[in-house]
């Protein structure tokens, strides 16, 4: 991609993830600047590890949060991993260990290259779920590995006879979850006290619709974030949940469009169109927006849909 600034990664990411500009935005900025220092060292060898860009997106499944990072990925041409945090665990229990990032890191990496390892594109999916984790059984989860790898340090790992050692400072990392529960401990605060987040006036009554653009450290930390990490965290965006207008235009507009993507394929194998009418795009719409799979329902939906019509589609053409 030519000509990468905020503006122009925005109206990229917007072409396929729909409804949620300020995460965009954010993800824009961050991506931008984390750009800016790759270019730098490839242009000179120097590394310019500052500001350290770690974003924490808070958001209901299937609003977008994983695709836009994805998608970002491709625009810069760098190397995307992502990982299920619930699933890590701490240095010497047994399980994936944090440490192991590194390897995916340099396994992504065109011919394994270091240069473009260090700065790749970290995605630390369910987040949220080693906080909740956390609050039970903390001994073997990767809380304090997570501290290290995301402050930007020297990661080495150990395994089958492979050791890797990688500088984790100039990697972009996106911290992403649904943080089922969150929006309770908003509300009450919101109900009871006078500060409702980090720049917002003060509603004269509680806000409708999603709370999540009111959340404070606070609200995270008696969610379960310790002070530590979240002083690690440069920035604290979020998703919106999908109206019913976002669903019919993911369906009819979206580059990521279930419908889209079966066109392509099809038409440049096969010759085969795949459309879809005004009253479906409407009907699914109402489906999804009644479900809690977000925008991951048009895609399970699209494709039950077309299996008559693919069965037969070979003898078609």
């Amino acid at each position: 991609m030519d000509n990468i600034t905020p503006e122009t990664l925005y109206q990229e990411l917007c072409k396929t993830v729909i409804g949620q500009e300020e995460y965009i935005k954010a993800l824009s900025n961050a991506a931008w600047m984390h750009y800016l220092r790759y270019q730098h060292y490839k242009n000179t060898g120097e590394a310019i590890s500052t500001p350290k860009q770690n974003i924490l997106c808070i958001g209901p499944s299937g609003t977008g949060k994983t695709i836009a990072v994805e998608q970002l990925g491709k625009l810069l041409d760098l190397p995307v991993i992502i990982e299920n945090a619930s699933m890590l665990r701490g240095e010497g229990w047994k399980g994936r260990n944090v440490s192991s990032i590194i390897t995916r890191c340099i396994d992504s990496a065109p011919d394994r290259n270091e240069e473009e390892a260090v700065h790749s594109i970290v995605v630390l999916d369910e987040i949220d779920k080693v906080f909740q984790s956390r609050r039970d059984d903390s001994s073997f989860l990767p809380v304090d590995n997570l501290l290290t790898f995301i402050a930007g340090s020297i990661v080495t790992h150990s395994d089958n006879n492979r050791n890797c050692r990688m500088d984790t400072s100039n990697l972009l990392i996106v911290c992403l979850g649904a943080f089922a529960g969150l929006e309770d401990i908003i509300r009450e605060r919101l109900a009871g006290k006078t500060s409702i987040g980090f720049s917002a006036e003060r509603p004269t009554e509680l806000p409708e619709g999603s709370l999540l653009p009111y959340v404070t450290d606070e609200d995270l930390h008696t969610y379960g974030i310790s002070y530590e990490f979240l002083g690690r965290i440069s920035l604290v965006t979020h998703t919106n949940p999908l109206s019913l207008n976002d669903y019919s235009r993911i369906l009819s507009e979206s580059d990521a469009s279930p419908v889209y993507q079966y066109d392509k394929l099809l038409y440049q194998t096969t010759e085969v169109h795949v459309d879809i009418t005004d009253e479906a795009v409407a009907c699914m719409a109402r489906q999804a927006m009644d479900s809690n799979e977000g925008a991951r329902m048009l895609a399970r939906k699209v494709t039950d849909m077309l299996q008559p019509q693919l069965y037969t589609a070979a003898d078609d053409t």
